[in-house]
């Protein structure tokens, strides 16, 4: 096993491109707040992360080829309300 991210934080791994090339994990690295996680990608090879153009983003998954991402921007995995489908809800 390697190490790709050496953030300091607790980076999250999300999903893999379906090709295999690159890792799309979620840091709060550069979050204005630290209180939200921002989404980047990195190659399986090493090398620096990409930051993707989203503002926040906690949880994700591409489609088979790799060319859309679903995503949520708040996470409720943990959360005691997770049925919850209020006006807080997180969209897809």
């Amino acid at each position: 096993m390697n190490r790709l991210t050496f953030h300091p934080g607790g980076d999250m791994m999300v999903d893999w491109k379906p090709d295999g090339s690159e890792i799309l994990f979620a840091s709060r690295r550069k979050s204005p707040s630290n209180r939200f996680n921002q989404f980047y990608t990195i190659s399986t090879k090493g090398g620096n992360a990409t930051q993707l153009p989203l503002f926040y983003a906690e949880l994700g998954s591409y489609n088979a080829d790799g060319s859309k991402l679903a995503y949520q921007f708040l996470n409720r995995t943990t959360r005691t309300w997770k049925r919850y489908q209020g006006g807080t809800a997180s969209d897809v």
